[in-house]
This record gives C-alpha cells, sequence and structure tokens, in this order.
C-alpha cells in the first residue's frame, strides 16, 4: 500500500476508529516455569498458520470465485434482456462472501493487521474491506465518472471504495444515488436510466471482485508453506522479538471482538457506547444497512473468535489454560461463546430490525458478547499475564 492510503487509514483510525494502544510488543512470563511456557507457545504458533489462517484463506477464495461467476452471469442476462434485472444471485454470493470474511475479520495477524497497532501489518485488509469508514457517496462518484476503469484505480484511489462494502452498495444499494444534494453528480445521475445505473454498477463490481480476489491470493501465498511462510516467522525471530511477542499480538488480535463487534457494531447503533444521539442515529452507523446483514455477522464474528482461540483443530488457547491448571476457566470461555452463539443463531432479521421488534433481545446479545470480552480482558489475560489494552470513545489511547 502506498503511504497516501497509510496516511488516509492512520488519519481515519485516528479520528473515527475506536484504536487501542498496546502497552507493549511483547508479554512478560506466564505463571509457570519458562521451559513449559515456550513448549505450549510453539505448540500453539505452529498451528496457526495450518490450522487457522491457510483454511479459511482458501475458503474464501472459493467463495470469492463463486460470487465472481454470478456476477458475470447476471451481466450476461441483462445484456441479454436489455433491461434492468435483479441482482438476486449475486446478492446472495455476496453475502456468503462476505461472512466468511467476517470470521476471518478476527485473524488481523502479520501482513493483515493495522500498519501501525500490529506486528508486521501492512493494512492489508483495508484492500478488502473498509468498514467503517465506508462511503457510499464516493462509491457513486466512481461509479458514475467510471474510474473504475482507469488502468491505476487501485494505486490511485482510496480503500473505501475498492472492498466489500463497496460491492455491497454496488449489489444491495438503492437505484438513486446516496450523496448529499451539494455534491456535483446528482443531476447527471438523475439522467441514468435505471439499466445504464445497474450496467455501470456490474462493471465496477465485477473489477472488484477481480481485485479482492487478486490480493487474496496474495494473502494466500505469503502464509502458505510453499510460499512466504509467514507462520514459520512466528517461530523463528525474524520478525517477532520473541515467540511470546507472536503468541502475545495473536492474542490481541481476538479484541476485534471488543474494538470492532462490541464497540461498533452493537454499543453504537444500540446507543450503549459513544453515541449521544436519539435512537434513528445512532441506528445508522449500524453494519450492513444496504444487505441487512448485520446480526450476522456478528455471528460470524463470533466464530471467527472461538476458531483463533481454540486454534482450529490444532493447539489452542483452550488447551493452553487447560495445560496451565485452569480447566475452569477453559470451561467458562467455551460455555460464554457457546451462549452468545444461541443467542444469534436463527436471526435473519438485522441488528435494527430486531431492536425495534424485540429491544430485550438486541440488548441481551449486547451483554453476551461484553462477558465474552469481559473475561477475556479479565480473568484469561491475568492467567496469560498479557497487558491490558486501553480503548477509548474519543480513539486515543495512552
Amino acid at each position: 500500500m502506498n503511504n497516501n492510503k497509510h496516511a488516509v487509514i492512520f488519519f481515519y483510525t485516528a479520528v473515527a476508529l475506536l484504536l487501542y494502544a498496546c502497552r507493549t510488543n511483547g508479554s512478560r512470563g506466564l505463571f509457570e516455569p519458562e521451559p513449559d511456557r515456550d513448549h505450549r507457545t510453539v505448540l500453539f504458533l505452529q498451528d496457526v498458520g495450518p490450522q487457522v489462517i491457510s483454511p479459511n484463506l482458501h475458503q474464501f477464495n472459493h467463495k470469492l470465485t463463486l460470487l465472481a461467476t454470478s456476477i458475470e452471469n447476471t451481466i450476461q442476462l441483462m445484456q441479454d434482456s436489455n433491461e434492468a434485472i435483479d441482482f438476486g444471485d449475486a446478492q446472495e454470493n455476496w453475502k456468503t462472501t462476505m461472512l466468511h470474511w467476517q470470521r476471518l475479520e478476527l485473524m488481523q495477524i502479520g501482513p493483515l493487521g493495522s500498519y501501525y497497532d500490529v506486528i508486521g501489518g501492512e493494512d492489508r485488509r483495508y484492500d478488502i474491506y473498509s468498514w467503517p469508514i465506508s462511503n457510499r457517496c464516493r462509491v457513486d462518484m466512481v461509479t458514475i465518472n467510471r474510474d473504475y476503469q482507469m488502468d491505476d484505480f487501485f494505486d490511485s484511489t482510496l480503500p473505501n471504495v475498492t472492498g466489500l462494502d463497496a460491492l455491497e452498495y454496488l449489489l444491495f444499494g438503492d437505484i438513486n444515488s446516496s450523496c448529499p444534494e451539494q455534491v456535483n453528480i446528482n443531476d447527471d445521475w438523475e439522467e441514468l436510466s435505471e439499466l445504464t445505473i445497474q450496467q455501470y454498477r456490474l462493471e465496477y463490481a465485477q473489477r472488484l471482485v477481480e481485485n479482492i480476489q487478486d490480493q487474496t491470493l496474495a494473502l494466500i501465498d505469503i502464509w502458505s508453506i510453499d510460499g512466504g511462510n509467514y507462520g514459520l516467522k512466528l517461530l523463528d525471530g525474524s520478525i517477532y522479538r520473541s515467540r511470546d511477542a507472536a503468541l502475545n499480538d495473536i492474542f490481541n488480535s481476538l479484541f476485534y471482538l471488543e474494538r470492532f463487534t462490541l464497540m461498533y457494531k452493537l454499543s453504537e447503533p444500540l446507543g450503549l457506547g459513544c453515541c449521544s444521539y436519539d435512537y434513528e442515529d445512532c441506528m445508522l452507523s449500524a453494519e450492513h444497512i444496504p444487505s441487512g446483514l448485520s446480526l450476522k455477522a456478528i455471528e460470524h464474528n463470533l466464530l471467527g473468535f472461538e476458531t483463533l482461540f481454540k486454534n482450529g483443530n490444532g493447539y489452542g488457547l483452550d488447551d493452553f489454560l487447560i495445560d496451565m491448571g485452569h480447566g475452569d476457566l477453559q470451561q467458562d470461555m467455551l460455555s460464554r461463546i457457546d451462549k452468545a452463539k444461541q443467542s444469534l443463531e436463527g436471526h435473519e432479521q438485522s441488528l435494527p430490525q430486531l431492536y425495534q421488534e424485540n429491544p430485550d433481545e438486541a440488548v441481551r446479545i449486547h451483554n453476551e458478547i461484553s462477558s465474552i470480552v469481559d473475561f477475556l480482558s479479565s480473568d484469561v489475560r491475568t492467567v496469560l499475564n498479557f497487558d491490558e489494552l486501553y480503548i477509548d470513545c474519543n480513539g486515543g489511547g495512552d
């Protein structure tokens, strides 16, 4: 990513996002002899790549391939009929693709992580999904100007018009422009037919999927044993100053469940966080408004959390706790995860819809996610002796 993109992401994260500050790049010793600690750390680190990151990237890439095919088929149908058509098949494929990415959101380790907060971070996540700095009006501007046709489009534009969130708006967005009246594209937009708008949006969507797949294949290569073998870098000291520092960084990635899922996706829309406006205005900050996928996204964040906590089918933090003599903590954490999963299962409506129909249920889901975060940041972190993360409504850290 170029320096301009780094500057933009830093600006948004400093002003709009809820950042956290790690008080150290590594962790202190566990409350056990160092040889046992190091052995368990190695068991955990050696499984992260093959058990968690690589298989999830491959599954995501497969879903992207299906999405690309469905968009191509939709374009062909529109060309054959020469009239505006339903995007239903492409929309359904986008949903399955997006939900799998919501699991990967919890796995922002190394290059996928933040350039400013994660060891080895390269902000590659923003090339795939930029929410909450999405900008629908800018997507409309790119659409009507057909900037997506430029050869250097992905090198010269900001990430909030190139990812899965931009793709969501292209496939689910209203036929009208999202730009305010003072933006000078509205007159030109109104002159376009519905067929032309759909044509432009599908052309744009096709380019986005191609680029997202390119970014995903690059990540697959980074983690592949035959490629960059990033899993080995967790162990060999080439990037992390110690294996303990690598473990600490992976542990910190679990706090996406607090920094984004709990705070941005639940607390803010429900008026339980930093939002000081009325219900309607707070709900405008909910994720996936065009597709109505907000509750499903939270469910899949939780599934991603569980996958990383258990390290897939490998040696996970649950095993770590048992081997340290804290099986009670392991059982407590898994019980909290299962309880929240049961509450989220079966909800087809969006978070705003659930809150209108059953506000107590929406708040209960918030509280169950909060219970997981609280337990992770207190008992589990105390046993592992990691440093506390700092979160502030103004986006600052100490």
